[in-house]
């Protein structure tokens, strides 16, 4: 797309609107725990190139009751402070929007039709668990390398993952299909190099690769 895309920004220093070429209008909201007030409205406050303002009519950090607080283009500037949540919406006046945990990773996610996933994370940060809004649930497991190797979808149909000790690449994918069969997938690999040489679908070998150059498959 030619043309000029502009950022606006606040006195926050966070962008909070943005312009494209063919017309569209960004806002990008953003959920703030601990950041203070100045007691500006970001739209009529230039365009944040000085430095972040830190003080004005209301100093005190917010935490707790009546957080988290909105630093957005049309309201009331919030800065400094940690962002826990965005909304970014256009001029059609489609919303998504997501929250975070403490590591800033997303926990919830919303999506232009108002529909929320949810993400269950374990001490790792890792996806354990996602949940809709019709109550459909995917779960997630892990080796102990932190590969995914399991996979159980909102209909109870699970998948396996197998892992190569030595390279780490998958070697075996079994899928249990709802009449409790299994679909397969095997991979071989190249013990010197570890380049892919083999896929095999069921036990029908689809592919080939020669071991100097893997990427050319032989049939």
């Amino acid at each position: 797309m030619d043309g000029v895309f502009t950022n606006y920004y606040g006195p926050s220093k966070r962008v909070l609107r943005q312009t494209w070429p063919d017309g569209t209008d960004l806002r990008f909201n953003y959920k703030i725990v601990g950041g203070c007030v100045p007691g500006l409205r970001s739209a009529d406050a230039g365009s944040g190139n000085g430095n972040e303002l830190t003080r004005g009519s209301t100093n005190g950090t917010c935490r707790g009751a009546g957080c988290p607080r909105i630093d957005s283009w049309e309201g009331q500037s919030v800065t400094g402070g940690d962002i826990v949540g965005t909304e970014v919406l256009d001029s059609r006046g489609n919303k998504i929007s997501q929250d975070f945990n403490g590591s800033g990773l997303a926990t919830q996610a919303t999506d232009a039709n108002g529909q929320p996933v949810t993400y269950t994370r374990d001490a790792q940060n890792r996806i354990t668990r996602t949940s809709d809004a019709l109550g459909r649930t995917t779960v997630y497991g892990y080796d102990e390398r932190g590969n995914r190797n399991a996979l159980t979808d909102p209909a109870g149909r699970r998948t396996d993952i197998d892992y190569h000790t030595t390279w780490n690449a998958p070697i075996s994918i079994i899928r249990r299909q709802d009449d409790g069969s299994l679909q397969t997938w095997r991979y071989q690999y190249d013990q010197a190099s570890g380049n892919l040489t083999q896929e095999i679908i069921g036990d029908v070998p689809r592919i080939s690769w020669p071991e100097s150059s893997p990427n050319l498959p032989v049939h």
